[in-house]
Order: structure tokens, then C-alpha cells, then sequence
């Protein structure tokens, strides 16, 4: 059932899309901080590629151990309940603001060619990633999250996790582009 891999996998490339288009079609706006006390469009998309990194690097941990042992499903896969709520938490439409960590903040000084690259660069890692983890029960397979180490996620939220950050970060950059209030 490596179905939902693919359709994973395709929202990480087109997200990945997203992000160049918005730079080409707002350059002059991009990094701008149009919101009070926001972060600027570029700004919502280098924090997921910060947030990120971490994340793949504990699930190719992750996903290399799963197979050692054997831990192996076509699907279809679940997720779990903690997992799958935080991912429907992230999901835009934005409802709810979120406390992000210093850590997580992206750096102030970035051209618009710095982020989109360095956002293809974590999408392209986490579509090589989704590849790696076919045949792998992402459903038994749990990682630790690497920011909240109490929380442990089936892979299968892990990937939802990820990717509805970036849906939300990416709508939050577009409502700003095209001038919605914030």
C-alpha cells in the first residue's frame, strides 16, 4: 500500500513548488514583515527547514532500526491518536497561534535564494526519506520527537507532522502575500 507514501511524497514536492513560486512571484515582498510581530513570508518557510532537519535525522534512526528488527507492513497505515491530533493541530487553516522556540527562529540576515533552497533541500531529504521507509510499518515503527523527547510518534504521524507544518507555515506565507490580516 504504498500509496499514502506517494501521496506523501507528492505533497512534499509540491510544497516544495509553493515555496519557489512564492519567492518568484513576491520578490520584493518575500522577506518582508508585512504582520506585526510576525515573521516575514521567507521567514515562515526557512523556520520548517530549521524545524525539520532534526525530525529526518531521527527517522532514518528510526527507520534503519525498523527494519533490523523486522518490523515490516504494506499498510494502509494509521498513525496514532497524539500523533495524528498534533498533525490536524498544525493544519491550515491557522487557528490557533503556536509558541515557537528561540532555537526554532530563523536566522534574521537570509536571501529569498537561501530560503527556497534551503527548503528544497529539506523537502528533497524528506521525499528521499519517504522512499527509504517503504515497506517499513509506519504505524509500529515510533520515534522520539527530537523537541519534545516525552512524546513518541508512530512514523506514519511523524511524516503527517511534518507535513502539516509545512502546510501551515506555507498558507500562513500566502495569506500574508496576498494581504489577508493576520
Amino acid at each position: 500500500m504504498s500509496g499514502q507514501i506517494d501521496e506523501m511524497i507528492d505533497r512534499a514536492k509540491r510544497q516544495s513548488e509553493d515555496a519557489r513560486s512564492l519567492a518568484l512571484d513576491h520578490p520584493d515582498r518575500f522577506l518582508e514583515r508585512v504582520w506585526e510581530g510576525r515573521w516575514s513570508p521567507g521567514e515562515q518557510i526557512a523556520h520548517i527547514t530549521l524545524t525539520d532537519r532534526p525530525y529526518l535525522d531521527v527517522i532514518d534512526t528510526t527507520i534503519r532500526e525498523a527494519r533490523i528488527r523486522g518490523v515490516t507492513s504494506e499498510g494502509p497505515f494509521r498513525g496514532g491518536k497524539i500523533g495524528n491530533w498534533f498533525a490536524r493541530s498544525m493544519a491550515p487553516p491557522v487557528k490557533r497561534r503556536m509558541k515557537t522556540p528561540k532555537r526554532l527562529h530563523p536566522a534574521a540576515e537570509l536571501t529569498n535564494e537561501e530560503v527556497v533552497q534551503g527548503f528544497e533541500q529539506v523537502r528533497s531529504e524528506l521525499v528521499q526519506n519517504l522512499d527509504s521507509a517503504r515497506g517499513v510499518d509506519l504505524d509500529r515503527a515510533k520515534m522520539r520527537s527530537p523537541y519534545l523527547k516525552a512524546l513518541k510518534l508512530p512514523l506514519f504521524s511523524a511524516y503527517e507532522v511534518l507535513l502539516s507544518h509545512g502546510d501551515r507555515h506555507l498558507w500562513l506565507a500566502l495569506q500574508m502575500l496576498e494581504g489577508a490580516e493576520g
